[in-house]
């Protein structure tokens, strides 16, 4: 009888990594959008690259910004029509958009990650 892992290892590494990402939403009653984007990182210092994609996989809009003692916001807003609206099931469509970040410190190479909110209130 063997025994030992049976399916394959990996051993991940990593200089910087994005430790916490808060997305938030705000929408009007005129239906003008605000997303605000908080990311804090392992990283002191470096760049973030923040995208907001549409549900096709689209960039809808970015923000660069620089990472001070790890954090940094970015801020996405919208008209009316900018975005799709979420609708219950039955009522409409259900389009889900997503925040992509890449940070990079000053040692390391890019790290992303992706999250995507399933609705807009």
């Amino acid at each position: 009888m063997t025994m030992g892992p049976w399916k394959p290892v990996s051993l991940q590494t990593y200089t910087a990594r994005i430790t916490d990402l808060r997305i938030s939403t705000d929408v009007s009653e005129a239906f003008d959008v605000k997303i605000k984007v908080s990311v804090q990182s392992s990283a002191a210092s470096g760049k973030a690259e923040i995208l907001l994609k549409d549900p096709k996989g689209n960039v809808v809009q970015k923000v660069d910004s620089t990472l001070t003692a790890g954090k940094t916001t970015a801020e996405f807003k919208g008209a009316k029509d900018d975005f799709e609206l979420w609708y219950p099931v039955g009522y409409g469509k259900q389009p889900i958009y997503s925040v992509e970040v890449h940070i990079s410190d000053d040692v390391s190479t890019d790290i992303c990650q992706t999250y995507s909110r399933t609705r807009t209130t």
